[in-house]
């Protein structure tokens, strides 16, 4: 099991976790996955969706990644399985919020803790992002449009705001994906 828990610097594993779902989601996964194989030909890119895995399953996808990369939400908490702080095999943390949402920062806390490289990248762009809620109960166009142009506070609008669609603007997303790679390669 220790050999299969040990991430490669010279061959990072990049686990891009994807909900699919309509709420909280990358719109263009597939566009980002192939953006980031071709930045990183040695890299080993790891699009994962949800579902079916066991735990044990679930613990070893992470447990020798390099680079966990995900929108907000409870799939970041894998990086619990991540090798923590080390400096002959650095592991880092791309968590992508939909746009105005700057609330909660779980999980650079945790990513901090454990001595992991946290990244975050908020989505800029109000043209890449709708909502996700629209569908459900008691949604209010007239609330989201409020809380999308930054008329009222995140944590007023945590729901609203943390449920758009995104869409990885990839050529703003660049810097932040090209930071953590040299970073968990080693090349500073």
């Amino acid at each position: 099991m220790d050999e299969k828990c040990e991430p490669d610097p010279k061959h990072p594993r990049i686990v891009i976790a994807f909900r699919n779902s309509t709420m909280r989601d990358i719109v263009n996964q597939d566009e980002l996955t192939e953006f980031i194989r071709s930045i990183c030909p040695n890299c080993i890119v790891d699009p994962y969706v949800y579902g079916g895995e066991s735990f044990g399953e679930q613990m070893l996808r992470y447990c020798n990644a390099s680079i966990l990369l995900s929108i907000h939400g409870s799939q970041l908490s894998h990086m619990v399985w991540m090798k923590i702080g080390d400096v002959t095999k650095p592991t880092a943390v791309i968590e992508i919020k939909p746009y105005k949402y700057d609330c909660r920062d779980w999980y650079e806390q945790i990513a901090n803790g454990a001595g992991i490289k946290y990244y975050q990248w908020i989505n800029p762009n109000r043209s890449n992002t709708r909502t996700g809620r629209s569908e459900r109960p008691g949604f209010s166009r007239s609330q989201y449009e409020t809380c999308a142009s930054g008329k009222s506070s995140c944590l007023a609008c945590h729901d609203y705001l943390r449920d758009q669609m995104t869409t990885v603007d990839l050529k703003l997303f660049e810097p932040f994906i090209k930071e953590a790679i040299n970073y968990v390669m080693k090349r500073r």
